[in-house]
């Protein structure tokens, strides 16, 4: 019996011993990947998420095991890489900062280089990686209509096609499939009035294009939205949010967000769209990736009882589940019931409104993949001994983290030798059994 007691306490040490995988400096906004078998923890804020010190170096894991860099000497990275974009391009680590500054990390040597700054800055643009290219495309931003492209191989930037019309689009989603086609929707413009400033366009550019082409519309209007590519060719755009007048009140009364539970699948032929699985928890400024041919949701602001906070779960949407039979005069009831003034909503915000209500009704829900002990915000996920999981990020305090959660619905992540030294302990603990009894 004392050997059994002595085991379940060093059994806690032996766990943080072998599993602990935490980060050597807590992080918020900073960029998370994988690069093989390496997960890289880039740039961000340390301590207070917003107000605190840029984290003014990176760390990589290696073998269970992280090893800090310093960022190089160069102004230009005094204020550190915090929300930027990152992007894997062979061996190789490329960050892009909002203002268009281009970063990048040699995995073989661990050493980063400053590659320059885009054309045009870009916040809250569109950043995306066309893998077969080798190129990075910085897509519009605030008050921009313009378009950067960045090959990886010459190190270079040049202009693009510039997005189409007065669509200076900002909060915008969209995926680059295996063609080099560059396929986005949603998002904000700038407008006189904010009821016309949430989009619903879809739009296109195929590769070696000039010209930018509308090939659809999101049954809802969204930004701060994700866009997911399927390996049959669907997109899936999931959540976001839209504006709506506050208390009924006319333009340009200042709106307030409605955060989106639906998601809707564009068809690969372009020729249809369906509303899909809706979110338990409707959020915005969230991350989605690929599971098998699911979609697992996570982190992202949701409405909560003190005003907002970081999502509790993540969540996995079936895209082959679509919500049918909606019954739209639900839907623009409880639209009404929201809005005191339904009629004083634009006609986009009122369909959005039908849409998305009628699709909460259906009551076609995604499932928990994982209930999160620390809701962050502002980090991403990747793959650590095959399990889907995330470091560090911003919690409801506004600090900064540096924990692993692995997203499982039990225990963390096992890497091969905490596997083997838990099957030593059980194994001790029933021939342990034997011998007494």
């Amino acid at each position: 019996m004392r050997r059994i007691i002595i085991l379940f306490l060093v059994l806690p040490l032996l766990w943080g011993m072998c599993f602990a995988q935490d980060m050597l400096v807590s992080r918020s906004g900073h960029v998370i990947l994988n690069v093989g078998d390496l997960t890289y923890a880039i740039g961000g804020m340390s301590a207070d998420a917003h107000a605190g010190t840029p984290a003014l170096n990176w760390e990589v894991l290696s073998d269970g095991s992280w090893t800090l860099y310093p960022f190089p000497d160069e102004p230009v990275l005094d204020d550190g890489l915090w929300i930027s974009h990152g992007f894997v391009v062979g061996d190789d680590v490329f960050i892009v900062t909002q203002n268009g500054l281009m970063v990048k990390i040699e995995s073989s040597t661990n050493e980063m280089t400053v590659l320059g700054t885009s054309i045009n800055a870009h916040s809250h643009g569109l950043f995306l990686l066309d893998e077969v290219n080798s190129k990075i495309f910085a897509i519009g931003g605030m008050g921009t209509l313009a378009v950067d492209i960045f090959d990886c191989a010459a190190e270079s930037w040049s202009p693009g096609p510039s997005l189409p019309g007065d669509y200076n689009l900002e909060n915008m989603a969209g995926v680059v499939r295996p063609s080099g086609e560059i396929v986005f929707a949603g998002g904000r413009r700038t407008s006189p009035t904010w009821e016309t400033s949430i989009r619903g366009e879809i739009f296109s550019l195929d590769f070696g294009a000039t010209e930018w082409i509308q090939i659809g519309d999101l049954l809802i209007a969204r930004e701060n939205h994700t866009a997911t590519l399927l390996q049959n060719g669907n997109i899936v755009w999931i959540a976001g949010n839209i504006l709506i007048p506050a208390g009924g009140g006319r333009p340009p009364d200042p709106p307030q967000v409605v955060r989106l539970a639906s998601s809707e699948v564009t068809t690969g032929e372009r020729s249809q769209v369906l509303l899909a699985q809706v979110l338990q928890q409707p959020r915005v400024a969230h991350v989605s990736t690929r599971e098998g041919t699911s979609i697992v949701v996570a982190f992202g602001e949701i409405v909560t009882t003190e005003g907002w906070g970081y999502a509790t779960i993540v969540e996995i949407i079936d895209p082959e589940i679509v919500a049918r039979g909606l019954d739209l005069s639900l839907g623009e009831q409880i639209a009404k019931e929201t809005v005191k003034e339904f009629s004083l909503v634009s006609p986009d915000c009122q369909k959005g409104l039908v849409f998305e209500f009628s699709a909460r009704a259906s009551r076609a829900y995604a499932q928990t993949y994982h209930t999160m002990t620390i809701p962050v915000g502002e980090t991403g996920m990747v793959l650590v001994d095959g399990v889907l999981g995330t470091f560090g990020g911003n919690d409801n305090d506004g600090n900064s983290r540096n924990e692993r959660q692995a997203f499982t619905p039990d225990v963390p992540a096992m890497g091969p030798l905490g596997l083997v030294l838990l099957l030593a302990i059980l194994s001790g603990l029933i021939i342990h059994r034997r011998c007494t009894f």
